[in-house]
């Protein structure tokens, strides 16, 4: 049997976290220590209830610590136009009775990687701003996190890449600049990547069909409906950060140096490819492999 993953998440659930966050809940490879909540696609407190109210749902037992309320330096803006007032589509969730752990999403990542000492993989499925906050609060995890896989950037001017700028990094570019000079090994899902790897409409439908995870999964996505296509698809953006981690074999990667504007654009992403770059940047994914392996993951929760 291979050996567990240990992983944090840290997330603003959101349709395309909650997705996420979901399947890596029924990965058996994967051993969640923590999640974290960050304001990003809806309010920190959206966010932590709607995380709480999945690992009730499911009877999972896994510690969720509240995260920034706002970015480093900036006021919180939210995407609730298209994921919804409560973050969650079409789907409602319901208080749960579950409640987050006593230390803040800073001080409860710095325990769990203590305990977990160069054995921790971070996925940022949000804005970056608990993560810089760890950097700033405790500077000597740099040494200690195995890597982050990070959800967001585009590279803007690229060939073939439409213009376009991240929302996760958008939201906190401060935050992401800070992350980019750690020395922490670093992979990126660039948006291209997540919203090439939609699912249709029939797709979208397809996943009803799973007793356990389908119809919140459905409702959820029902109606995330990505700007910009002909044909109704929805972007599968923080999964592609999920199955970079189990299946890396189906995403092609380059050395890149990142930079980002904080300024005049903030949020707009720069990619300079070269073979002593900082990050691993994810230039291409097998869209359908990526799709059987999502199916295949689904077909085995009951």
């Amino acid at each position: 049997m291979r050996k567990k993953i240990n992983i944090i998440i840290d997330t603003d659930p959101g349709v395309d976290d909650a997705i996420a966050d979901i399947m890596a809940l029924f990965e058996k490879r994967l051993n969640i220590l923590l999640f974290t909540t960050v304001a990003g696609n809806v309010d920190t407190d959206t966010c932590t209830r709607n995380i709480l109210h999945i690992l009730e749902y499911y009877n999972k037992n896994i510690p969720v610590a509240v995260g920034a309320k706002k970015p480093l330096t900036r006021e919180h803006r939210d995407a609730k136009f298209i994921h919804g007032e409560e973050g969650t589509g079409k789907y409602t969730p319901s208080q749960p009775s579950l409640t987050p752990v006593s230390d803040d999403a800073v001080e409860a990542m710095y325990k769990a990687i203590l305990a977990h000492k160069n054995n921790v993989t971070v996925l940022l499925l949000g804005p970056q701003t608990n993560m810089a906050e760890l950097l700033t609060r405790h500077p000597e995890v740099e040494d200690m996190i195995s890597r982050i896989i990070y959800m967001g950037a585009s590279g803007y001017g690229q060939k073939g890449i439409k213009p376009h700028i991240s929302f996760n990094i958008s939201s906190d570019p401060e935050a992401f600049k800070k992350v980019l000079k750690s020395k922490i090994p670093l992979t990126m899902i660039p948006s291209e990547i997540g919203r090439g790897s939609h699912l249709k409409e029939w797709q979208v439908e397809k996943i009803k069909q799973n007793k356990i995870v389908g119809k919140m999964m459905f409702e959820m996505l029902d109606g995330y409906w990505e700007p910009g296509y002909e044909e109704k698809v929805v972007a599968m953006n923080d999964s592609c950060a999920i199955y970079y981690l189990l299946h890396p074999t189906i995403f092609k990667t380059k050395k890149a140096f990142i930079d980002v504007n904080t300024t005049t654009k903030p949020g707009k992403t720069y990619f300079h490819y070269h073979k002593r770059g900082r990050v691993d940047a994810v230039y291409k994914v097998n869209v359908k492999k990526f799709h059987s392996f999502f199916f295949k993951h689904l077909n085995k929760i009951k």
